[in-house]
């Protein structure tokens, strides 16, 4: 059986490491249900603002969005449900 991947899984793969690696040095603080809740607040504020741009603006998140992103992308069907539910 073939899976076809709209990323390269390799690349996909050494960014995701990297992220990890600069995430860990703030693991501590992350642990913090205030720091949580926040990164939680600044995710949504971000993915409402991506959603309402066109798509070919680039948008880059900060470190603190985008552990949030990839912490969501972990249950892909809740994300999916979300994106439609809050964002359209």
């Amino acid at each position: 059986m073939t899976i076809e991947l709209s990323v390269n899984i390799e690349d996909t793969a050494r960014e995701l490491i990297k992220l990890l690696e600069k995430a860990s040095k703030f693991q501590e603080q992350w642990q913090q249900s205030s720091i949580l809740k926040q990164m939680i607040i600044i995710y949504y504020r971000f993915m409402r603002l991506k959603a309402s741009h066109p798509t070919n603006l680039l948008l880059v998140p900060t470190l603190d969005i985008e552990i949030a992103w990839q912490t969501h992308l972990l249950r892909p069907e809740i994300y999916q449900a979300d994106c439609i539910r809050l964002f359209r």
